[in-house]
């Protein structure tokens, strides 16, 4: 007896899904339960939303400024700059990445004013 293709496929395994990837560091997150955590950056992910928390909100920030040399203005368009800010991870965290959720914004005399008033150097 020959097997229809519909035979086969009920024989076949589901999909299964991968948990998401952290978006500081890229390594896989492991689900525990509630959320999808990443245990080297410290991070939790929503299950719904997958919006980041810090999983131990306790734990000091690491706070360390940005040295992304893709920050500097040689890397933006004429008339745009990058906003910069500390690590927002915890002290403790194992990945050698840190992440202040840097972004580009229009440069303006008001925003060349903040950086020279927060040392800001780009």
């Amino acid at each position: 007896m020959t097997d229809t293709t519909r035979d086969r496929e009920k024989r076949l395994p589901e999909a299964e899904f991968d948990n998401p990837t952290c978006g500081v560091c890229f390594s896989e997150t492991n689900d525990n339960g509630d959320t999808y955590i990443c245990h080297s950056c410290g991070i939790t992910y929503s299950h719904i939303t997958l919006e980041a928390s810090i999983a131990d909100p306790d734990k000091p920030a690491c706070n360390k400024p940005c040295t992304s040399e893709w920050h500097t203005h040689r890397y933006v368009n004429p008339g745009y700059r990058w906003k910069c800010y500390p690590c927002a991870l915890t002290a403790d965290h194992a990945t050698n990445e840190c992440h202040g959720g840097c972004h580009i914004i229009l440069n303006t005399p008001n925003t060349n004013a903040l950086a020279a008033e927060t040392g800001d150097p780009r």
